[in-house]
């Protein structure tokens, strides 16, 4: 699939997302509309999810594509002892969240979609991140800077994906780039 002459669409929300293409200098455009219900299958095997959520972004985006335009769905999971661990959504969470990857190593699969009007890839690629230990006190340092409003995510968490040279967190980590890509 050629990018030349091409109107990339971004069909998501995120912030991270949105820095990396951002970072690499495309020319893009951000449409979020769908009418997908995230779900999988019980069984569905855990690093196939991420894939089956980008496809199934894509599928359902909100309008056919016209033929200069390429839309760029996404998901990731983080998941931990047949675990998935979800987006916390507080501060309590985002610990409790830490306390079970302390000590672990724990999977974290992003899937792409690249999808124009006659053509539909879609690639993935799980990274194996090993914490260390975590204490209490390690992590309330990690949250002291958590108001209440803003995501969780843009706090504490994703900053530890984000800096994954982390010495406070992570031994060592595995994969194409050590943290969730798109």
């Amino acid at each position: 699939m050629d990018l030349k002459g091409k109107k990339l669409i971004l069909s998501s929300a995120s912030p991270r997302r949105k820095e990396l293409l951002e970072g690499l200098g495309l020319d893009f455009t951000i449409d979020t509309g769908t009418s997908f219900i995230e779900q999988y299958a019980p069984g569905t095997p855990l690093e196939q999810i991420p894939a089956l959520m980008a496809e199934g972004k894509s599928e359902g985006f909100h309008r056919q594509l016209a033929d200069d335009e390429i839309l760029l769905t996404s998901d990731t999971m983080v998941y931990c002892d047949g675990v998935v661990m979800g987006k916390p959504h507080s501060r309590d969470e985002a610990i409790s969240m830490l306390h079970h990857l302390s000590g672990r190593v724990h999977h974290v699969t992003t899937a792409i979609t690249l999808r124009d009007s006659h053509h539909k890839i879609t690639v993935s690629d799980t990274a194996y991140v090993h914490f260390k230990t975590l204490s209490d006190n390690l992590l309330c340092r990690q949250f002291q800077a958590f108001r209440q409003g803003r995501s969780i995510r843009h706090t504490g968490v994703d900053r530890i994906y984000r800096n994954h040279q982390n010495r406070g967190f992570v031994l060592h980590h595995n994969g194409a780039s050590g943290s969730p890509c798109i």
